[in-house]
């Protein structure tokens, strides 16, 4: 008896046209949902056309290239400065295929009583679980976008906006990590193996530092991130490695660990 609403309502589909029109520093925060609804292609499309910027959950890390220049980071309490920076100064926050969980929104109530929200899920449950919506709208994310991108939907006057951002997006992206004989800094590490994946590679990481490490520091291209989110569910990135692979074994797949993880695993290895 499971029966999903799958196309969006319209007239919230106008207010959400609206809503856009209307916004001077929009913010798109985008998650797992994305990848689960195959609708990646049309996030970038809407980002793009209404020239608005975007931050990932963890899960929705690998929506878009490291080097895009509306890509902002991961936002939460692991991710990005200029994610969280970007979130703290928006007027509208759109929140697609996200639960809005308490890792990405440290302070739900806090981002609902600064800003105006729109949020596209595909699951009722989960809007206004964790944070209420001054729009919501239930129905698959590939149709919502696809119905919004053929209203034409508006580009935004957010010059201004998006030139602030650029320069602690550049800040960040350019930081100098520490050195110090004898050690090596993990984001040195992870920019170094970024420069050496396949455009389309696949990069398991598992739960602990190296996930968090992954998360902030790995340069995406047009692969796939995956991990287990904030379950914490130790040992999972060399089975999903062996998994991926076995799912598409012309594309390049990393696993990051750490020992525990790998311990947790080597034995079915």
């Amino acid at each position: 008896g499971y029966k999903p609403s799958v196309k969006g309502n319209e007239l919230q589909i106008k207010r959400v046209l609206e809503a856009i029109g209307r916004s001077r520093q929009p913010l798109i925060c985008a998650g797992g949902g994305v990848w689960l609804a195959h609708a990646r292609q049309e996030l970038l499309q809407l980002a793009e056309r209404c020239a608005i910027p975007v931050v990932k959950t963890m899960m929705g890390i690998s929506l878009m290239p490291t080097d895009h220049p509306l890509n902002m980071g991961m936002v939460g309490a692991h991710g990005n400065h200029c994610a969280n920076q970007a979130l703290a100064k928006a007027d509208l926050l759109i929140m697609v295929g996200t639960r809005a969980a308490d890792r990405a929104m440290v302070d739900p109530r806090d981002i609902q009583r600064r800003m105006a929200t729109i949020h596209i899920d595909v699951d009722p449950a989960e809007i206004g679980k964790n944070m209420q919506a001054a729009i919501p709208l239930v129905g698959d994310v590939k149709v919502i976008l696809n119905q919004l991108l053929e209203q034409n939907p508006p580009v935004t006057d957010s010059e201004a906006w998006r030139e602030q951002l650029k320069d602690y997006r550049k800040a960040e992206l350019s930081r100098v990590f520490p050195r110090r004989e004898g050690y090596v800094f993990p984001g040195t590490v992870l920019r170094k193996l970024g420069r050496k994946l396949e455009e389309d590679s696949i990069v398991c990481a598992d739960v602990g530092q190296n996930q968090l490490f992954t998360c902030k520091y790995l340069p995406q291209k047009n692969g796939r991130l995956l991990t287990s989110g904030g379950l914490g569910t130790m040992g999972y990135a060399l089975p999903a490695g062996i998994g991926a692979n076995i799912a598409a074994p012309e594309r390049q797949t990393v696993v990051v660990c750490g020992d525990g993880s790998f311990q947790m695993s080597m034995n079915e290895l």
